[in-house]
């Protein structure tokens, strides 16, 4: 079905704004017209993301199709054809660069079904990362003959998170489960949900710098990965807390102001509580 088709289909409660769906075509223009004028050397990075959005869609093609969802379509739509038009000119561009790349993409989609995310919701993550590291190497075969990544359109076609736990998988830990097993111990001595949060400032900080220097002092044992970084990129509570606290207590930077800083909370939170 053609673009005009797919938005002449559509009824639903958003309206017809032909003024709104004419700005977001002529901002759409605006890029492909971006990328042509860099020829013969295009932006590829530009132009990735261009011809994945006819693809998956962006915000640009979903206000055309908000913006006309409710429209008249027996009446000729002066900017209905130019959308089409410039739809096929960008197909056109995209085939030049990656030949078949529709094809491509959607081959490159079906690797996604190998990845066990529920390996990494069960904090296995070595099986985890071993299936992202297979299926990511799915995808680098569709890239025989084409300038694109078909790792990033995996990678874009994921749920959100996959691209920190990606960065995770390849910080070059050989057991990040091992890794993991020693950072749950700090968070099960410094329980982030029974933590300090409101009350005596003191108290928060003592526990917060508690946590972090557990988590220092285990990851210097494997250093292969910041255990802070991990957590924050796979626990959104843990991500929340260590934001709110570093707003009140500060960064948890090395070095000798550092050093002053937890020494300064515990002799001050002991004077504090006799």
């Amino acid at each position: 079905m053609t673009f005009v088709g797919e938005l002449a289909e559509a009824q639903t409660s958003f309206g017809c704004d032909i003024p709104r769906a004419e700005e977001c075509i002529a901002r759409l223009q605006a890029q492909y017209d971006s990328v042509i004028s860099q020829q013969p050397r295009q932006d590829v990075d530009q132009l990735e993301i261009l011809c994945l959005g006819t693809i998956k869609g962006n915000r640009l093609t979903e206000c055309v199709l908000e913006a006309t969802q409710t429209c008249d379509w027996t009446q000729p739509w002066v900017a209905g054809q130019q959308w089409e038009e410039l739809h096929r000119d960008i197909q056109a561009l995209c085939e030049t660069v990656c030949p078949g790349y529709p094809e491509r993409i959607r081959n490159a989609s079906l690797c996604a079904h190998g990845i066990q995310f529920e390996d990494a919701d069960r904090g296995h993550f070595n099986s985890f990362c071993r299936s992202l590291s297979s299926s990511m190497h799915c995808a680098r075969r569709m890239e025989m003959g084409c300038s694109f990544s078909m790792t990033r359109f995996l990678t874009e076609l994921l749920p959100p998170n996959i691209d920190g736990m990606r960065q995770v998988c390849e910080k070059g830990c050989n057991d990040i489960d091992r890794v993991m097993n020693k950072a749950r111990n700090c968070t099960a001595t410094y329980d982030i949900e029974r933590a300090p949060r409101w009350g005596n400032q003191l108290l928060r900080c003592r526990y917060y710098f508690g946590l972090m220097d557990c988590l220092r002092r285990a990851e210097g044992m494997e250093r292969c990965i910041n255990l802070e970084e991990l957590f924050t990129r796979v626990n959104y509570n843990f991500s929340s807390y260590v934001y709110e606290q570093r707003q009140i207590c500060g960064a948890t930077t090395t070095g000798l102001s550092r050093i002053l800083m937890s020494f300064l909370v515990v002799i001050c939170g002991a004077i504090y509580t006799r």
